[in-house]
C-alpha cells in the first residue's frame, strides 16, 4: 500500500478518533449537570413536604388557613432552572411567615414537633444550598469548554442545559457564520499566526482561500456546511463528520435531502 496513503488513512481515524472523545467530554458534561439539576428537585420536593408539615403543626396552635400561611406551588418534572428557583424563592417567603407567626405562640414554639421539623428545614435548606452550588460550577465547567478550544461551540453558553431546541441552535450557528467567522475569527487568526494570507482585509482572505480548511463533528458539521454555503471564497477544503445542512431548517439535510443539495449546487455556482 502506498505509504502516503497509510499515513491519510492513519491521520483521518486519529482525528475522528479525537473528535469523538471531545463530544464524549461534553456529554459527560451534560449528564453531570443533569444529576445536579435532579438532585435539586429532590431537595425542592422535600422543602416543600416539610414546610406542609409545619403548617399543620401551626394551624393547632393558629386559627389560619393553610393558604395565608403557605402558598401552593406546582412542583413537575423538566422544571427549567428559572421556574426552580421561583419555586424556592415562594417556599423561603412562606416559611418566613411561619416563623414570623410562631414568635407568637411559646407554646408552639416549645412544642416538639415543631422544633424537629426546624431542624428538617434546616437540613434540607443545606443540602438545597450544596445542590446548587454543585449545579453551578458543573454548569460553569460546562460553559468553559463551550467557549474555549478545542470543544468551542459557536454561540452562547446555555443558560439551561438539557433542554434542546434545535432551531436556537441553527441560529446560533447562523450567527456565529455571517456575523463572526469571516468578519472577526479569521481576521483575529491572521493576524496572531503566520499564514499565507498577505493581510486581514476581505480581499487578502480571499487570496489565501486555497490554504484553508473548515471542519467539524456533529454540530460542527452543521457548521462546516454552513460554511460552504456562505464562504466557498475564503475555504478550499470542507469535512463535515456527522452533521448534515441545516440551511432549510434544523435537520432538514435528512429530511429534505432534494432540496438541500440544490441550494448548495446553487450556492456553489454563484461563488
Amino acid at each position: 500500500m502506498n505509504p502516503v496513503l497509510v499515513v491519510i488513512i492513519a491521520a483521518v481515524v486519529l482525528l475522528v478518533g479525537y473528535v469523538v472523545s471531545l463530544s464524549n467530554r461534553l456529554n459527560r458534561a451534560r449528564v453531570k449537570i443533569d444529576e445536579a439539576g435532579s438532585d435539586i428537585d429532590v431537595s425542592l420536593t422535600k422543602r416543600y413536604d416539610v414546610l406542609t408539615k409545619m403548617v399543620d403543626v401551626v394551624k393547632s396552635y393558629a386559627r389560619y388557613e393553610k393558604d395565608a400561611l403557605f402558598q401552593t406551588i406546582q412542583l413537575r418534572q423538566g422544571m427549567t432552572m428559572r421556574e426552580k428557583n421561583e419555586a424556592n424563592r415562594i417556599m423561603g417567603e412562606s416559611f418566613e411567615r411561619i416563623h414570623a407567626l410562631a414568635e407568637n405562640y411559646p407554646e408552639l414554639k416549645a412544642s416538639a414537633n415543631y422544633n424537629t421539623l426546624q431542624k428538617a428545614i434546616a437540613d434540607v435548606e443545606e443540602h438545597l444550598q450544596a445542590s446548587r452550588r454543585l449545579y453551578n460550577a458543573n454548569v460553569s465547567r460546562y460553559n468553559q469548554m463551550l467557549v474555549a478550544f478545542p470543544t468551542y461551540y459557536a454561540g452562547p453558553p446555555r443558560r439551561d442545559p438539557g433542554t434542546v431546541d434545535p432551531d436556537y441552535e441553527r441560529r446560533c450557528v447562523l450567527n456565529f457564520q455571517t456575523e463572526e467567522l469571516a468578519q472577526h475569527l479569521l481576521p483575529a487568526v491572521e493576524r496572531a499566526y503566520r499564514t499565507f494570507a498577505p493581510g486581514t482585509d476581505p480581499a487578502a482572505l480571499k487570496n489565501a482561500r486555497a490554504h484553508r480548511a473548515f471542519g467539524g463533528f456533529s454540530m460542527g458539521g452543521v457548521n462546516t456546511w454552513y460554511a460552504f454555503q456562505l464562504h466557498l471564497d475564503c475555504f478550499s477544503v470542507f469535512v463535515p463528520l456527522s452533521g448534515d445542512s441545516w440551511a432549510l431548517g434544523p435537520l432538514a439535510g435528512g429530511t429534505r435531502a432534494g432540496e438541500t443539495a440544490a441550494l448548495l449546487r446553487d450556492s456553489v455556482r454563484k461563488a
